[in-house]
């Protein structure tokens, strides 16, 4: 009588977690050290000493150091969102029935993104000064900030966006006010408190309300 040995399903889960522990590791000390040492300093070696990692491994998971540099950057201010827009879309700002709402909305997302994003700005300007990746980079964020400031102006105003595109400089406004650098310059520069930052957007978005039409009320 011949038995047969049943092969029994791969697991690889403990796999993923170790991978995904590695991953995580990795982000949060290349995140520590270009805050600590800018762009030039914080190197490759270092990172992936710190993580206790190869420089082979970081480099094969993600590409290259700006693309590290941008990962991190997207994770501190959208933590599993892929992007800026992605985040925006999670708020469901269009299922909000007043301006107020959505002001609120848009205001506690905003700083809680800042706080996370802002402290890894001025390594990537540094990148992009330094390096053509990193300023290619550097401009399809811009790029994508500006259409999702546009978006956001169409989903507090509660119009199409379409609409948004016949006021000159609502969707540059939105932009401006909501960038890392405005968030620095409070928190860091000032050294006042986020909450101070707060006031101001939220004073600014209400001022953008009043300005084309609409009441906050």
């Amino acid at each position: 009588m011949s038995s047969h040995r049943v092969r029994r399903p791969y697991d690889n889960t403990k796999r993923q977690q170790a991978a995904e522990e590695r991953q995580q590791r990795i982000l949060d000390v290349a995140s520590r050290r270009f805050v600590e040492l800018g762009w030039t300093r914080a190197t490759i070696a270092d990172i992936a000493a710190g993580a206790e990692v190869s420089e082979e491994l970081v480099l094969k998971r993600f590409g290259s150091k700006v693309r590290l540099l941008l990962t991190a950057f997207r994770r501190a201010g959208f933590g599993p969102n892929p992007d800026l827009d992605a985040a925006v879309g999670t708020l469901g700002l269009e299922d909000l029935g007043t301006v107020e709402e959505r002001i609120e909305a848009l205001v506690s997302f905003a700083t809680a993104a800042l706080a996370g994003l802002a402290p890894l700005v001025p390594a990537l300007k540094h990148a992009a000064d330094a390096d053509q990746e990193a300023a290619d980079v550097v401009k399809g964020l811009q790029q994508g900030r500006l259409a999702t400031s546009r978006r956001m102006a169409a989903l507090l105003l509660g119009v199409d966006e379409e609409v948004v595109d016949t006021h000159e400089g609502l969707a540059e406004t939105i932009y401006a006010l909501t960038t890392g650098e405005c968030y620095l310059a409070f928190t860091v520069e000032l050294g006042r408190p986020a909450s101070t930052y707060a006031v101001w957007l939220r004073n600014g978005l209400h001022d953008i309300v009043r300005r084309y039409g609409y009441s906050s009320d």
